[in-house]
């Protein structure tokens, strides 16, 4: 009886401990997750799948160095044969005009094989392959850092689209907390016989003219939300929020001069490819020292057996021990190593060519990113200044018309003149921000 209430209550125990995992792992699900730039950097940096790629690439290079250095040390290997003769094997022996059939061998027969091969020289061919390993341990490490760099660019970049989106979305909500607003004045003084019904139509009308817009950038924020999502690698029905400011923080004139120097040392990708470009050249060796011979040690042990039977008597088995020098040379391969001469010439020169155009687009780069930076902060100190006016003019045109001065034209115009200039503003701040990250990307920062 005991028995069977302890089991009752462990099954009890163990069904809440399984509902109260489950209830905590849907919590976690649909709990909002509310992101600073620092924590979305942070959390790309560990899931997204890009930077995830980039890490077994390095880890494929280490493999690389491991796998070159095989190449120089020796090879032993063992191989072991059975075989059980069915019908043995015989010849044939003639003794006065007769002939006499011998059977060869017992049923059972063992063969027990220990090879051993060092190389001693290949025409370079390790050493060379060693330094290609490195070579190529050490692209990667570059590639990893930067495919972040690429990554860190996006992320920033996408954050600062929501912050901007939000910012819309904010301006698009008080434009049209401001033209209904005045929807509602008109009816007051329609109601009073101060307005004429196409005032009030035209009010109406207006307010629902910026609905749409909105509309829009509600949408916009969502896409950007889950472009973010996608980046961070986190599912996209993980309900996240952004947390930061939409700083506008100009960059000085000597920052920027003294990493422009410098961009040539800190871009990672121009690192990866000078890496490349000594593979390519080390190849080169690789494939030249195919004319020249290749020089190994060897050795092997050897047991053989043979019996009728399933064991071996001291005199049915034998041991043997070889030790030499083997020497290979090509004679004549039908110039396939000329061949793969040309080739490995040819891939180097591509690679030389192709760093000399990535070194053109990073002075291209750099002069777009500083060029659209000024370009932007011209932007943002005349649309703050626009959006003062404009401000200053809706309030004068809403003075005016309720006092019967002005007409509702000219409120119109002054509310669509607000909403431009603050919209102008918040996309000057944006474009300088995005500029900026191209300016740190460009120079490696």
């Amino acid at each position: 009886m005991n028995h069977k209430i302890g089991k009752r209550i462990f099954l009890f125990i163990f069904f809440l401990i399984f509902s109260f995992n489950d209830i905590i792992a849907f919590s976690d699900e649909n709990d909002k997750i509310v992101l600073t730039l620092e924590m979305s950097l942070e959390i790309a940096k560990k899931k997204n799948r890009d930077i995830l790629i980039a890490q077994e690439e390095t880890k494929k290079a280490g493999a690389r160095v491991r796998e070159a250095w095989s190449g120089a040390l020796p090879q032993i290997s063992m191989s072991t044969v059975y075989s059980r003769n069915i019908l043995k094997p015989a010849f044939f022996l003639t003794i006065e005009d007769e002939t006499q059939k011998i059977e060869i061998g017992s049923n059972n027969s063992y063969q027990n094989i220990l090879s051993f091969n060092q190389p001693l020289w290949l025409g370079g061919k390790i050493g060379t392959a060693l330094k290609i390993a490195r070579a190529y341990s050490n692209s990667s490490e570059y590639g990893l850092e930067n495919t972040w760099k690429n990554i860190k660019a996006q992320v920033k970049k996408t954050f600062y689209t929501i912050l901007l989106t939000d910012e819309a979305k904010r301006v698009a909500e008080i434009t049209l907390k401001q033209a209904e607003a005045h929807y509602d004045n008109v009816k007051k003084l329609n109601s009073q016989g101060l307005s004429s019904e196409f005032d009030l139509l035209r009010a109406e009308v207006n307010a629902s003219n910026f609905k749409p817009a909105l509309i829009q950038a509600e949408n916009n924020l969502e896409l950007a939300y889950n472009s973010l999502k996608n980046i961070l690698g986190i599912d996209i029905n993980q309900e996240i929020e952004v947390e930061g400011s939409y700083a506008y923080e100009p960059l000085d004139d000597d920052v920027i001069k003294e990493n422009n120097n410098k961009a040539f040392q800190k871009r990672a990708d121009l690192k990866q490819l000078e890496f490349q470009t000594e593979m390519q050249e080390l190849n080169i060796k690789i494939e030249r020292s195919n004319w020249f011979p290749s020089l190994y040690l060897t050795g092997g042990l050897q047991f053989q057996g043979q019996s009728d039977k399933f064991y071996l008597k001291k005199n049915q088995r034998a041991f043997s021990l070889s030790a030499g020098i083997q020497m290979q040379v090509s004679i004549f391969d039908g110039l396939r190593t000329y061949a793969k001469v040309e080739q490995a010439e040819a891939d180097y020169q591509i690679l030389e060519y192709q760093r000399m155009k990535l070194v053109e687009g990073i002075n291209m780069e750099i002069k777009q990113a500083v060029l659209k930076m000024k370009e932007s902060k011209q932007m943002v100190d005349t649309q703050a200044q626009n959006v003062i006016q404009a401000e200053k003019a809706l309030r004068i045109a809403e003075v005016r018309y309720n006092s019967g001065i002005g007409t509702q034209l000219e409120l119109f115009d002054a509310q669509l003149a607000l909403e431009r200039a603050r919209m102008g503003h918040i996309q000057g701040i944006y474009d300088y921000l995005v500029a900026k990250t191209d300016w740190e990307k460009a120079v490696g920062l």
